[in-house]
């Protein structure tokens, strides 16, 4: 504790700290001004917006929504998420991320053709620097209130390497 602070405070600026312990360092958040915004978000977002200006009457959420659309994609992190490359100065990783596709669950033979070429339209749009490591068969899934409806996963990778910091003067 510090003299003259309540018990768990802080004083402001730097702080003395053991040798092999790093100091503490705010993350930076999303939004804000002048912060790096981090690799794996970045890529979330740059896809979603690929595919939301070039698949048309089709959204695709760049995190996962409370009621998923239909149709519809949504893009969440896959397992393992990041796979490290180099640390340092430049960081370096691969960014695993799934995009579900989500089509409506009428008849059976409709509904695996619909879910067939949402996975064509979006293929053909995931941007260049995004790798398309497998795509699972279309499954009736059960969402609840909004009924079924049929899924397809398609298992993304991107390579990624935190830009240089600009030096100023």
């Amino acid at each position: 504790d510090w003299p003259g602070l309540p018990a768990g405070a802080v004083p402001d600026g730097p702080q003395p700290h053991h040798p092999r312990q790093r100091p503490n360092r705010a993350l930076p958040r999303s939004g804000d001004a002048g912060r790096m915004t981090a690799l794996s978000t970045t890529c979330r977002e740059e896809l979603a917006a690929a595919l939301n200006q070039s698949i048309e009457g089709v959204q695709t959420f760049a995190i996962t929504p409370p009621v998923p659309p239909i149709p519809g994609m949504v893009i969440r992190p896959d397992d393992p998420y990041l796979v490290i490359d180099r640390v340092g100065s430049r960081l370096s990783c691969m960014v695993a991320l799934v995009l579900t596709i989500v089509t409506p669950a009428t008849d059976i033979s409709a509904s695996v053709k619909n879910a067939e070429e949402m996975v064509d339209l979006a293929l053909e749009h995931i941007p260049t620097g995004y790798s398309v490591e497998r795509i699972s068969t279309p499954t009736l899934t059960d969402l609840g209130a909004q009924g079924s409806a049929y899924t397809t996963d398609v298992n993304i990778n991107a390579h990624v390497t935190k830009p240089r910091e600009e030096q100023n003067g």
